[in-house]
């Protein structure tokens, strides 16, 4: 049984990265967006990544998204959030999907 716990904790962390952001951090938040046929909306083509935002911890895995200027919050674990590594954003844009990019 030891054995066996030994191997498969070593094929897990074999490509597991240790990812800690700092609070205040900005960061690309997973999106899940469902596709609409009524609507002619494909998620396939949405885009996957939305942000940049601000978070703040709430413990070792999980961090608070403020979206836009802090009226909505959202609990996020890190497995959905991505390292924003764009120059420093003067205004966040307002609500989801904000993006910040240029094309």
């Amino acid at each position: 049984m030891v054995n066996a716990h030994t191997k498969q904790a070593r094929y897990y962390n074999a490509r597991r990265k240790f990812v800690q952001f700092q609070e205040g951090d900005l960061v690309w938040v997973r999106a899940h967006p469902v596709s609409k046929a009524d609507t002619f909306f494909s998620s396939k083509l949405a885009p996957k990544w939305e942000g940049p935002v601000k978070i703040k911890k709430l413990g070792p895995v999980n961090y608070l998204v403020e979206w836009g200027s802090g009226e909505k919050m959202d609990n996020v674990n890190v497995v959905n959030l991505k390292q924003y590594f764009g120059g420093e954003i003067s205004k966040l844009a307002s609500g989801r999907g904000g993006g910040g990019g240029t094309l």
